[in-house]
């Protein structure tokens, strides 16, 4: 509720009278005498010749004024006011000086109080503004509105935007679903956040982590969308990189069981077959002469040479399990190794393994374990 006082100046007295409200605004014992001077005094040093000029001009001038002042009350506090004044006319001449005295601390507290919100307002959005990627779309999803690091991610101009949907950055990489099940939860008024996938003018793919908030008009109705998106590019694509390091450590570990185990048979079957081998020499030489007994040496000895390029074949596997870094193999030597440890057992299914390779034989840099694992894998 407004606190509203009265106050006069008698022209021709200088007599000075105010109303009770005017003295409890003053926080002074109603009653107390106070003059022209005396009612100056109570404003800040900085008022004080702008009220003197009021009140003359209007005494003078017949000129109405109107003006938000500050007082100082005998305990030093401070209080707004607004004083107001107009002359009191008889027989066309001014006899006195009447008006109003309005205490309005709260208006103004109130009024600064918004100002700063909004200066608040204003700093947080120009900060959001520096920092996200920000649009505004109308119900249907067109672009009202972004800001410059949407145009900077995107490469797309504000006049290329502005009318157009977000499907001019759509990557192709979410399903319909994901889309839809996005708009489903927006236009029921639920904010919603997720991480998506968009492609720059030029092609190129940026990831986007998501906020979108629908905008409600005063019936709750859902009008349109403001959305925040920050850069999480590099994020993902350090998350890939994790990727692919832990399959490849899984596999470099799969690769050198495999390599420990083949190496143990390897070690466990070569000395046997070196004195079947030895054996089946002598024989060899034994049995000239002798047809039925030259089948059996060559059976063994076809036997013998299969399980020997066997045995070559796992100690290649032991020999590269153990290699940890990159370096420069020969394509046809790693598949001829392979080809080598497999082809026995797949003889053995019926399947014959036939290997064409390339006479130009490509070198590459690699970790030749994890190509071994490849081909094993086929």
């Amino acid at each position: 509720m407004a606190v509203i006082g009265w106050w006069s100046l008698n022209l021709t007295s200088e007599e000075l009278t105010w109303s009770p409200m005017t003295y409890k605004i003053h926080e002074v014992k109603e009653g107390t005498v106070v003059d022209k001077e005396t009612a100056v005094q109570f404003y800040l040093p900085e008022y004080r010749e702008k009220i003197k000029s009021l009140v003359s001009d209007c005494a003078t001038k017949g000129t109405p004024f109107a003006e938000d002042l500050q007082i100082k009350l005998e305990d030093g506090s401070i209080k707004w006011v607004r004083t107001q004044g107009r002359p009191h006319i008889e027989n066309e001449i001014i006899t006195s000086v009447i008006g109003t005295f309005q205490d309005i601390t709260f208006l103004m507290k109130s009024r600064d109080n918004r100002r700063k919100l909004m200066e608040q307002i204003i700093e947080q959005g120009n900060l959001i503004n520096s920092m996200a990627i920000v649009a505004e779309t109308d119900r249907a999803g067109r672009i009202t509105y972004v800001n410059e690091l949407f145009e900077e991610i995107s490469q797309y101009t504000i006049g290329e935007l502005i009318g157009k949907t977000h499907s001019i950055v759509n990557s192709g990489h979410h399903s319909k679903i994901f889309f839809h099940q996005m708009w489903e939860e927006i236009l029921k008024g639920h904010s919603w956040r997720g991480q998506i996938c968009n492609r720059k003018k030029d092609g190129t793919i940026y990831w986007v982590e998501t906020f979108i908030q629908p905008k409600m008009d005063d019936l709750g109705s859902v009008i349109g969308f403001v959305s925040f998106r920050y850069d999480i590019t590099r994020q993902k694509e350090l998350e890939a990189e994790m990727k692919a390091h832990i399959e490849s450590q899984a596999m470099v570990s799969h690769m050198a069981s495999i390599g420990e185990f083949a190496g143990s048979i390897a070690h466990e079957i070569s000395n046997p077959l070196a004195v079947i081998d030895g054996n089946n020499r002598r024989l060899k030489r034994l049995s000239k002469g002798n047809p039925d007994l030259v089948k059996i040496v060559d059976s063994i000895d076809k036997a013998t040479t299969r399980m020997s390029n066997i045995i070559s074949g796992m100690k290649s596997l032991l020999f590269r399990s153990k290699q940890e870094h990159y370096s420069l193999a020969h394509v046809n030597q790693i598949v001829k190794e392979v080809g080598e440890f497999g082809n026995e057992f797949l003889q053995n299914k019926g399947i014959r393994l036939k290997l064409d390779l390339d006479q130009r034989d490509a070198t590459i840099e690699c970790m030749d374990v994890q190509i071994s694992q490849v081909l094993i894998n086929l």
